[in-house]
């Protein structure tokens, strides 16, 4: 008998743990298909000396940012972004878009996002009383043949910069008329994790050339790389 009792103790008492973040998940947990959130990691390069010109692994979860990893579907979705043609090899890594740049520079956080990185939370619930978030309008969408082709763009009602999103669910047929968008730094259990798995230092292995591994004080004023578009509402129970 005490082996029930200590069955629905973990089931219902014990707090449950995403391993794959070292993140605790709580019971009372928010509506996910309302408030969800990405992740970015900085790709170090000492020429990146703006956010104009950074570039950036990202995903849902550590494990989808995390450059060692092999991408999820959804993770490969985020990455072939606009262009979904399977002869173009998807961005690893991607810059940030104008709307973002703007809420880093007004959160206070462009120093921490060109050394780590950031969080971007984003909900579908009015935020009009939390001055920390901001409200983007949708100012444009694409046509489409499926949902998983649709984007929309939105921006801050009477400014001129602007950040997308892309649909990552299949039953969902128009991403939202209106979003709340707030960026913070990462959770210590995120730092944690991206330390511990070299995430700020992948790929330097592979570098070739000088400059690559010293600030020679050259700075890039262009950055290549596609814009990072940020997931739409994920689908319900995921």
């Amino acid at each position: 008998m005490w082996l029930v009792y200590l069955a629905i103790y973990h089931i219902f008492f014990l707090p449950r743990f995403d391993i794959s973040l070292g993140e605790r998940v709580k019971q009372d947990q928010e509506d996910t298909t309302k408030f969800w959130k990405v992740n970015a990691v900085i790709k170090y390069a000492p020429e990146e000396k703006s956010l104009e010109v950074a570039r950036y692994h990202f995903g849902r979860t550590f494990s989808e940012l995390n450059p060692a990893k092999e991408r999820g579907v959804i993770s490969h979705l985020l990455e072939m972004g606009f262009n979904r043609s399977r002869k173009i090899k998807p961005d690893r890594v991607r810059k940030l878009s104008a709307g973002l740049i703007s809420l880093i520079e007004k959160a206070k956080l462009a120093d921490k996002a060109l050394e780590v990185g950031f969080q971007v939370q984003i909900t579908t619930e009015s935020k009009t009383n939390f001055t920390e978030w901001k409200l983007f309008v949708k100012i444009a969408e694409s046509d489409c043949i499926t949902t998983l082709d649709r984007t929309a763009v939105y921006a801050e009602p009477e400014q001129a910069e602007t950040l997308s999103l892309i649909s990552v669910d299949p039953f969902n047929s128009k991403l939202p008329e209106k979003i709340w968008v707030r960026v913070v730094e990462h959770s210590e259990s995120m730092l944690a994790s991206i330390i511990s798995e070299g995430v700020l230092s992948f790929g330097m292995e592979n570098q070739t050339t000088l400059d690559e591994y010293f600030d020679l004080g050259v700075e890039s004023e262009f950055s290549s790389s596609r814009e990072l578009l940020l997931p739409g509402p994920p689908m319900e129970g995921c």
